[in-house]
């Protein structure tokens, strides 16, 4: 009925940017805190690697255990969505150049992989 002129391009505009990526580093991070408490000095002893390295790490997180696996398992969740919604403007845009490219989608799906493993052993090895 109404014909506008106003073009509607913030939903493939917010999925550009490299927000995604920033969050689901967090959520590494944290992660990476939180299982090096306990998991991965198992993990490299187990293999025969020195775990001397990270015990400092280790001292520091044990003392914030559970505010890690918070901000770990919500930065991740957040990266999933915001990478799924990435995945969807990749289907309903018709203008390329506003999406986020293919390696930096990768990039984000290896990122809450490798998040996702490292809060598991973390949150395991309590």
């Amino acid at each position: 009925m109404y014909q506008s002129s106003i073009k509607v391009t913030s939903y493939a505009q917010t999925t550009n940017s490299p927000a995604a990526i920033l969050v689901t580093l967090v959520g590494i991070a944290a992660a990476f805190a939180l299982a090096s408490i306990q998991a991965l000095p198992m993990a490299f002893t187990s293999m025969g690697f020195g775990s001397g390295w990270i015990a400092g790490l280790g001292r520091i997180a044990a003392d914030n255990r559970t505010p890690l696996l918070y901000i770990g398992g919500v930065s991740l969740a957040v990266g999933a969505a915001m990478l799924w919604f990435q995945q969807q403007a990749v289907h309903a845009s018709y203008d390329r150049n506003l999406d986020a490219s293919p390696g930096l989608r990768t990039l984000t799906f290896l990122g809450l992989a490798l998040g996702a493993v490292l809060l598991l052993a973390g949150a395991s090895c309590v």
